[in-house]
């Protein structure tokens, strides 16, 4: 396997798979909210729930299992960790655009449906939180979300699969220490008020976290071990030479 098309087959091929069964069920999720607004007994609009959390989701969770078959499949049939990574890349790439483009369909399908008045129940999306109405911003806050939960996800995903279990859970349990220490200890107030008062900013310091996230991957991985936590040197043992 010497070309990106063979490692980028492998993980679109799984990436498809998963797209259609998500797709499947936040169509169906999005048909309940629609019921659920024509049959409810309400004098004015309501929020009838969110479309966008099965993608959501799926973005930050299923990078969790990049390296199990698409990973171990390039190596064993000649592919490169660096092909590996840039078919994900870009397999993700397409993932998130179709991911985006079918969730606002839905936000904006059943947005028609309450305007004209056939349905009472309203959708929510995550640019609600915004000031404007334009539907290219709304597509412009989910494209960053979905930045943002892919990057990180394939970040965590990558340092346990190269640290190993017991290490990413010795590191993971030093951050939730620091973390819980000054969550009691600090104050979120300013915090909060930042994401309310400056919601724009926010989401973008999320999606730079995300690309952040995937350089972090590249640079992580591009020399990666092949099975889960085979890089020694970090509260492991050296492989031993042969």
């Amino acid at each position: 396997m010497n070309t990106f098309k063979g490692p980028f087959r492998l993980v679109f091929e799984d990436f498809r798979i998963q797209f259609f069964m998500i797709g499947g069920i936040t169509i169906v999720l999005s048909i309940v909210y629609f019921l659920l607004g024509v049959f409810a007994n309400a004098d004015e609009v309501f929020n009838a729930g969110q479309s966008f959390g099965p993608f959501y989701g799926m973005l930050l969770l299923y990078p969790f299992f990049f390296y199990n078959k698409p990973y171990q499949f390039t190596l064993a049939l000649g592919g490169t960790r660096k092909q590996f990574l840039l078919a994900v890349f870009s397999a993700g790439a397409i993932l998130i655009v179709a991911s985006v483009l079918l969730i606002n369909s839905l936000y904006f399908l059943n947005q028609f449906l309450v305007d004209h008045g056939y349905s009472m129940g309203t959708i929510f999306h995550m640019a609600d939180l915004g000031e404007s109405t334009n539907p290219l911003f709304y597509i412009w806050i989910d494209l960053l979300w979905c930045t943002c939960l892919f990057g990180v996800g394939t970040a965590m995903s990558s340092l346990w699969f190269y640290l190993g279990t017991l290490r990413t859970m010795i590191v993971a349990t030093i951050v939730g220490i620091g973390l819980i220490s000054y969550i009691t200890l600090g104050s979120l107030g300013r915090f909060f008020e930042f994401i309310v008062m400056n919601y724009l900013s926010f989401v973008h310091i999320t999606g730079g976290l995300g690309i952040i996230g995937l350089l972090f991957t590249f640079l992580l991985m591009r020399n990666g071990p092949l099975e889960r936590g085979g890089e020694g040197g970090f509260f492991g043992k050296q492989p031993k030479p042969e």
